[in-house]
């Protein structure tokens, strides 16, 4: 229970723990078993610049999920131009797309009739209701960004405000015409050179400065195993690894 886990009544209201997968039934108990996350108090951690950092990393994964699912499920060959199902087994394909994405619900409730190729892209591309949209995430990530660059013109900045625009810009029936697949790869490169550029901005400079503060780059010539802790916790006993090694 949150109250018992993290002694907080607004953990224990606000902070649970989410399910992980669709639950599965288990006829000898005759109970549905969902596995779930531990619980964490979202709502009560400070909202400093390791909740951003936590928050754009999950955007950033949700928008390359969306994009890779839809990827494997649109390809142009199986994607009509008019955007709707060809077939009973296209409807059933891209229901159990909406369904791993836990979002049938929302697009039955956006859309109000049956499953069509061209309104399920939309919603998970485009749809700023939609909060596992791509278009929702890179806008999320752009303001994030945003605040970390502290008034300054980074390039990530520029990078992830390009990538919202795309998003927020582009017409569904655009894409359909001009190929749904080649705009997903172009996407998708985009945002991995936008995670790249976040490491390089914000990780690569302070971990390089760390190592020759700590003179970390010395001894080059020998096999280097670096295990970083925090400064309170005491060091543990060093491996030994002479013993380890099997010969193939």
């Amino acid at each position: 229970r949150g109250v018992d886990s993290w002694r907080s009544l607004q953990a224990a209201r606000y902070g649970g723990g989410h399910p992980w997968l669709p639950g599965v039934y288990d006829p000898e108990t005759k109970l549905y078993i969902f596995g779930t996350g531990n619980p964490i108090p979202a709502y009560t951690l400070g909202r400093g610049e390791g909740y951003q950092f936590l928050q754009m990393g999950a955007f950033i994964e949700r928008a390359d999920w969306a994009i890779r699912l839809l990827d494997i499920t649109g390809s142009d060959s199986d994607l009509p131009e008019s955007g709707e199902a060809r077939d009973a087994v296209q409807y059933f394909q891209w229901s159990a797309l909406l369904q791993s994405l836990s979002a049938f619900e929302t697009y039955r409730r956006m859309y109000r009739e049956s499953v069509s190729p061209a309104n399920v892209i939309a919603l998970m591309l485009l749809n700023d209701d939609n909060p596992r949209s791509l278009q929702t995430c890179v806008g999320a990530i752009h303001q994030i960004l945003q605040q970390l660059s502290g008034g300054e013109s980074l390039e990530v900045a520029r990078q992830a405000g390009a990538l919202a625009a795309q998003a927020r810009y582009a017409h569904i029936d655009e894409i359909i015409a001009g190929g749904l697949e080649p705009w997903l790869q172009d996407t998708m490169s985009r945002l991995s050179k936008l995670g790249d550029e976040i490491h390089r901005q914000f990780m690569t400079t302070y971990l390089r400065r760390q190592i020759i503060e700590r003179g970390l780059d010395k001894g080059i010539h020998y096999g280097r195993i670096y295990r970083i802790v925090h400064e309170s916790k005491p060091p543990g006993p060093a491996a030994m690894l002479e013993g380890a090694l099997v010969p193939a």
